[in-house]
């Protein structure tokens, strides 16, 4: 579905605003997601991911710039037309406490308009737990039941918010083999403040309401990374080394955030410097 030209253009925001009170939130935020495009926006609580992912899907109205989301405008009443292609994993355990695991899917199958779940229940170890009450559940499983919910229906985008919050290792082990194989030509934008698996994905830093850049091939000599459990520092030698790794899907695993932090602040001053010096 393409209603503006937008073609493999998933998701579009353009110098994105949002204020609270006197307080800016997002500052002229520009994101764009292709189809089948995995990125993941990191950035510390307070950062303004959550904000953004709810501008996104219409949750929250911007005060200024433009969102398009397969083409529509999420605050347009022609985006409940598409929402059955949107899957949503919020930050906060928002459930039904009251109900049955499946009673819960069941619901939500209905407002989507697809009527299978044991499928995905399957997926996520959650068929043994089909009669519990969700609100006897752990948080861990809670965040599970989400999940499958986000999964109804295949959507084409995936928006995740801190997937792997308060969640045991068990539930992040399945959660990561889940979305390792989730069809290729589905959008996944997810975000988090701690250190999930990278693999495949690009990471987008966001900070006091502002993208300040993406993790790139050429980004890397700037990055410590895990990889095999060799640590390497790399160098501009080694980046024809790293874009092969990262393609044949080694796994850039529990890379250390704050590191990464360290080390664009490290990138973004020596340039300031740079520039400075240079004028």
């Amino acid at each position: 579905m393409d209603n503006s030209g937008t073609g493999n253009r998933v998701v579009i925001a353009k110098n994105v605003v949002k204020k609270y009170r006197n307080s800016v939130v997002l500052k002229d935020v520009c994101l764009e997601a292709l189809r089948g495009d995995r990125i993941v926006i990191v950035g510390p609580n307070g950062s303004g991911k959550t904000t953004l992912i709810k501008i996104l899907l219409g949750l929250t109205p911007r005060d200024h710039g433009v969102v398009k989301i397969f083409g529509i405008d999420p605050m347009s009443k022609e985006f409940d037309k598409i929402r059955r292609n949107i899957g949503y994993l919020p930050e906060k355990v928002t459930l039904m406490h009251g109900m049955r695991v499946e009673e819960y899917l069941s619901y939500i199958s209905l407002i989507k308009g697809c009527h299978s779940y044991d499928d995905v229940m399957e997926l996520l170890g959650l068929i043994k737990y089909r009669n519990h009450r969700i609100k006897a559940l752990s948080q861990g499983y809670k965040r599970r039941v989400l999940l499958a919910a986000a999964l109804l229906c295949s959507p084409r985008l995936l928006m995740l918010d801190e997937p792997y919050a308060n969640i045991d290792l068990d539930t992040r082990l399945i959660i990561d083999e889940l979305l390792n194989n989730i069809p290729r030509d589905t959008t996944i934008l997810m975000t988090t403040h701690i250190e999930p698996s990278l693999n495949s994905y690009t990471a987008v830093f966001m900070m006091d309401g502002k993208i300040i850049g993406r993790i790139t091939i050429e980004d890397t000599i700037y990055l410590i990374l895990t990889c095999d459990d060799e640590r390497i520092e790399l160098s501009e030698k080694e980046l024809k080394k790293v874009n092969e790794l990262i393609r044949h899907g080694c796994d850039l695993k529990e890379i250390t955030i704050i590191n990464l932090m360290k080390q664009f602040r490290k990138m973004i001053y020596s340039k300031e410097k740079d520039h400075i010096s240079g004028s």
